[in-house]
This record gives structure tokens, C-alpha cells and sequence, in this order.
């Protein structure tokens, strides 16, 4: 993981820190894990629809 990406991802993790309870909190690591996955998956989806544009 990028020193960036790691450093959102303990910006995100310590601000939800202060909204709940720290003990239900993923990792910062894994947290940036699931926000790289789903930024992915969003991009994929708008492959496919630029994909669909171009036929």
C-alpha cells in the first residue's frame, strides 16, 4: 500500500474513532483495503458503461 493511501486511510480511521467506538473499528490498513476495492469495482462499472457508449 502507498504511503498516501495509508495516510487517508488513518486520516479516515482516526476521524471515525472520534464517532464510535474504537473497538468495532477496522484497521486503518484494511480500511483502505475496502475503499481501493470499491473504488475499483466503481471504475470497472464505468468501463463497462463507456464500453456500452462506444458500440
Amino acid at each position: 500500500m502507498s504511503n498516501n493511501t495509508h495516510a487517508i486511510a488513518a486520516k479516515v480511521w482516526s476521524f471515525c474513532t472520534t464517532l464510535r467506538d474504537d473497538d468495532n473499528l477496522p484497521e486503518p490498513d484494511d480500511l483502505a483495503g475496502e475503499i481501493i476495492e470499491n473504488i475499483a469495482a466503481g471504475l470497472a462499472g464505468l468501463r463497462e458503461v463507456l464500453a456500452g457508449l462506444t458500440r
